[in-house]
């Protein structure tokens, strides 16, 4: 692709303006780590380097929609939870099952206790 110079030219009075630019829009490069807490409305990533449990997650998330988000490098096997996190989340499925069991299924916006703290369902199965 070849991008021309653009020329604008204004006359006001006496006065003439001449501007030449090349019409590029600015876009910046932030790494996996620097962009988590942004929302952004346009993503293109490559996450054929991801290396960390969880930075597949945090690139993905960031983007509001799937139609701002544009992959490049993906292989599903970058993909990495920690192991903490699996186990945490066994848990919590189990505690979910046994108190459907225990309440015949009506247990959709339910809360736990597991270790000590107090979680939230927030989805539904």
């Amino acid at each position: 692709m070849t991008i021309e110079p653009i020329t604008w030219t204004t006359n006001e009075g006496d006065s003439v303006a001449k501007r030449e630019q090349l019409p590029l829009i600015l876009a910046w490069a932030s790494s996996i780590h620097k962009c988590q807490g942004m929302t952004l409305d346009c993503l293109h990533t490559d996450l054929s380097r991801a290396f960390e449990n969880g930075m597949v997650y945090v690139a993905l998330s960031r983007v509001r929609s799937l139609e701002g988000l544009y992959l490049s490098g993906f292989d599903p096997s970058k993909i990495k939870v920690h192991p903490k996190v699996v186990q945490f989340h066994n848990k919590f499925i189990s505690e979910q099952d046994k108190e459907g069991e225990d309440d015949n299924g009506s247990n959709d916006n339910s809360s736990q206790e597991i270790d000590g703290r107090k979680y939230v369902r927030a989805y539904s199965k």
